[in-house]
């Protein structure tokens, strides 16, 4: 018996701790891609783009840049006169690969999510459409409740509340 309900705590916890686990490799994949970037914006040719100042996107600030939906690692910036930056660095294939399959896999988890409330719905009608052809007193409704309203006794006095005299 403790066999089956240690099967069901993991099933139930399950759903809870998947989102967690996501995030958590999520983030330690994320972290040693940056960390290979760092080195390779030493070692490696950098480019250098220029692009309008309030059409940048950062993703870390001063640091990482999304450009055209592709990450752009900065080593250094120039802020122009004319309105514009140039960024030097490196465009991250990696880290844009990593986070187009984490939206694909979040949004694949939604639609899953979607798909079985749904489901869940469908069955509750059934089920309630099979209660209520089994129910043969259909037009009598049934109280399930008592009514606390009715045994509150109705206001005695209706007059007019006014503070008694000041001596």
């Amino acid at each position: 018996m403790t066999y089956r309900r240690k099967i069901a705590a993991f099933a139930l916890l399950l759903p809870v701790i998947t989102p967690l686990l996501i995030a958590g490799i999520f983030q330690v994949l994320q972290n040693r891609i940056q960390h290979e970037m760092k080195e390779r914006l030493e070692k490696d040719i950098l480019h250098s783009t220029t692009l309008i100042k309030k059409n940048i996107r950062w993703a870390k600030n001063k640091k990482e840049a999304i450009i055209d939906g592709k990450y752009f690692d900065v080593k250094s910036f120039t802020d122009n006169k004319d309105g514009t930056i140039t960024l030097t660095g490196l465009f991250d294939d990696e880290e844009t690969t990593l986070t187009q399959q984490l939206q694909q896999n979040t949004q694949q988890q939604n639609n899953e999510a979607a798909r079985l409330v749904v489901q869940a719905l469908q069955l509750n009608i059934v089920f309630h459409q099979q209660a209520s052809h089994n129910n043969f007193d259909n037009n009598k409704p049934k109280e399930l409740y008592y009514n606390f309203n009715e045994s509150i006794p109705a206001e005695i006095f209706t007059g007019c509340l006014t503070p008694p005299p000041k001596a």
